[in-house]
């Protein structure tokens, strides 16, 4: 984040020494900022996106998998959800659009992995709703990972 930081106040010190720093050319630095951060969160999503529910505890234990199994199932199943939450939030230019994205691709994620168990879907489904849902620190962890 820090290069994205850097980039930014860069970018607001060429405005300012162009005398570009207009209310508009702002509106435009602000978009091109929405922009770079939509671009840089599909791209942790893209490399770190299995790890999502593979690092949560009580999905682990819900599904009664290891974390090495979860890990190969979510590998394959990465690029599918990651083309479907594109197909439902092609562009991520504000805090709404990429919680909108990561929420299609977390539930594409976790509905294809419990999925692979058909035979133990209601189980599973009971469990993971007893378990209070996902800790939202994890999820961070998993997906920001360098």
């Amino acid at each position: 984040m820090n290069k994205i930081k850097r980039f930014l106040q860069l970018t607001s010190i060429l405005a300012a020494l162009t005398g570009c720093a207009s209310s508009t050319t702002t509106e435009g630095i602000d978009d091109l900022k929405n922009e770079v951060i939509g671009t840089i969160f599909k791209s942790k999503i893209k490399k770190n996106g299995q790890n999502l529910t593979c690092s949560q505890p009580s999905f682990l234990e819900c599904v009664d998998i290891t974390k090495n199994i979860c890990l190969k199932e979510a590998e394959s199943l990465k690029v599918e959800c990651i083309n479907y939450a594109d197909e439902k939030q092609p562009a991520i230019n504000s805090k709404h659009e990429a919680e909108k994205y990561f929420m299609v691709f977390a539930q594409c994620m976790s509905i294809k992995q419990v999925m692979l168990r058909p035979e133990n879907f209601i189980e599973v489904g009971h469990c993971l709703k007893r378990s209070g849902g996902a800790n939202p620190e994890l999820v961070k962890q998993a997906i920001l990972a360098p």
